[in-house]
């Protein structure tokens, strides 16, 4: 029981520092006002600076996996509607016949081809572009610069050759070709 109290009273005291410590007090203040000492509140500061690193680093891979399966389930949805608007349309229709002595029914069935709605195919693009950004996959647009010259024309280079002879074995040696 005692041992259960003083991890509920070391809970609730991280609990503290960690409030007072995000409204911007400093390490020192801390510990005045809770009575701690001051390395006291740095290992706390540095276990809860773990704790939310490994917090955060799980929601993120977790709200990314939750995410990505929706995108999957939405792409598979895309497929199946694309599938089936790609089908064949069967429209069976019922017509009488009327005869002088009886009545006929006739069923009479038609076949229309469909060559499928694209509107599905821009539902999986949608799908696709949106995984490969959340796995950063997708390629930033690059801008393409075409430099010209004067009216238009190619960039002349200008440019002096400069040789510069190092001296050997300490001899002070410059030459330079005017």
């Amino acid at each position: 029981m005692a041992a259960n109290r003083s991890s509920q009273k070391r809970a609730y005291q991280r609990r503290q520092v960690a409030n007072m410590y995000l409204a911007g007090r400093s390490q020192l203040d801390i510990a005045t006002e809770l009575n701690i000492s001051r390395s006291t509140v740095s290992r706390d500061l540095k276990w809860l600076t773990e704790q939310w690193l490994t917090e955060s680093r799980v929601d993120f891979d977790e709200a990314r996996a939750r995410e990505l399966a929706r995108i999957n389930r939405l792409e598979l949805e895309y497929w199946d509607a694309w599938q089936k608007s790609c089908e064949d349309y069967k429209e069976q229709e019922i017509q009488s016949s009327e005869k002088p002595d009886s009545k006929v029914l006739v069923k009479v069935a038609k076949t229309q081809k469909q060559n499928g709605e694209p509107r599905f195919l821009d539902g999986v693009q949608w799908c696709i572009e949106q995984r490969c950004k959340l796995l950063g996959l997708h390629h930033k647009e690059r801008l393409a610069v075409e430099l010209t010259g004067e009216n238009g024309g190619p960039i002349k280079s200008q440019h002096a050759e400069v040789h510069i002879y190092l001296p050997d074995n300490g001899r002070r040696d410059e030459q330079r070709d005017n």
